[in-house]
């Protein structure tokens, strides 16, 4: 049985979700694991940006583009540093997007290099959530 927890709970929960998956991320880019680094790095971005949409702004949509979700938080809670990413990192935000979907539904592999590109992706977007929910 799943049980509802109280916001401030579930911010807490998705903000450490996003952390142990970019700490695997990690681990599995040291390891040779590229497609799972890819993964995990797109899967602790997308938690991260739901953590802080949900403490500042009181909702997590239901979608999973890193850009739309980005997006979000730019106009929800006004932060243009949200939309300055999303456009600086737009090419990679894609490839991170392609991730998600390709780890469930297509027999794709990521290179070394676009592991390492993710995992930066994704410590940048975590610390960029963490800056913010500080001061929501």
């Amino acid at each position: 049985m799943v049980h509802s927890v109280g916001a401030s709970k579930e911010v807490e929960i998705l903000e450490r979700r996003a952390r142990w998956f970019l700490e695997s991320a990690k681990t599995n880019l040291e390891k040779g694991r590229y497609d799972l680094a890819c993964f995990e790095a797109e899967q602790a971005a997308q938690l991260a940006l739901k953590a802080l949409l949900l403490r500042g702004a009181g909702y997590t949509p239901r979608i999973h583009g890193l850009r739309e979700l980005l997006g979000h938080v730019a106009t929800a809670m006004e932060l243009p540093e949200a939309a300055s990413i999303s456009r600086e990192l737009r090419d990679i935000l894609r490839r991170m997007d392609d991730a998600y979907f390709s780890a469930r539904y297509f027999p794709t592999e990521f290179e070394k290099w676009e592991a390492e590109k993710f995992v930066q992706t994704a410590q940048r977007i975590l610390d960029f959530c963490e800056r913010a929910g500080e001061t929501s």
